[in-house]
């Protein structure tokens, strides 16, 4: 009673909101997460609420840097949960409770990191007008091959290159690889988990598992 009649008792201008995901805490590498959440930082307590608005987990005696310092993919325990930070939420999103509607849509990296009017519509894959019926075509064609989108962008999302055995089973050709590069229009609204998923089926389909 005596931490929640402090934590009480800081002043408002401590308060931070977050978008966060939440999972019941585990030490397995990939997380299984239950869904979007509200984190509320005061002082050195914390509260997590559904995106019902409803209580789902509190704590106290946080270090007061600790919860300072939050940021975009730092993660924290609250109790048998642990949440993963996606964003910072302003006061007047919570109080209105446009954060509740929204959810991770207050996210600030997808309002700022491609601004609407500059996006580009997703592309179709290329499609060749014929199949090359030689090894020289084909070695000629694959010469001219490039990434459909820039590896080097900030923020691309770039599929794992075959390594020296993937290549000596399924390029016996010995064929130049090019970079495979997610849609920016696409890789620009994923979440961290979702970017590790398409890596993992990616590699999957690719044999690379």
């Amino acid at each position: 009673m005596a931490k929640e009649a402090a934590a009480r008792e800081e002043p408002d201008c401590l308060t931070k909101y977050f978008s966060v995901m939440w999972c019941k805490a585990s030490k397995k590498k990939h997380k299984k997460w239950e869904g979007d959440a509200i984190l509320i930082t005061k002082g050195k307590s914390v509260i997590l609420k559904d995106m019902e608005g409803k209580d789902i987990g509190r704590g106290t005696g946080y270090k007061s840097k600790e919860l300072d310092s939050l940021e975009e993919g730092q993660t924290l325990m609250i109790g048998g949960k642990e949440i993963e930070v996606m964003g910072v939420i302003s006061a007047d999103d919570f109080s209105s409770g446009r954060c509740f509607q929204t959810g991770i849509a207050t996210h600030d990296t997808v309002s700022t990191a491609l601004p609407q009017t500059t996006m580009k519509p997703f592309c179709k894959p290329i499609k060749s007008a014929c199949q090359p019926s030689t090894k020289d075509n084909i070695l000629h064609i694959s010469q001219s091959c490039k990434p459909r989108h820039n590896p080097n962008d900030s923020n691309s999302l770039v599929m794992p290159r075959p390594n020296a055995s993937h290549q000596c089973m399924f390029n016996k050709a010995g064929l130049p690889v090019v970079d495979v590069v997610v849609d920016p229009y696409i890789a620009n609204n994923l979440r961290p988990h979702q970017r590790e998923g398409i890596v993992f089926l990616y590699e999957c389909v690719m044999g690379m598992r």
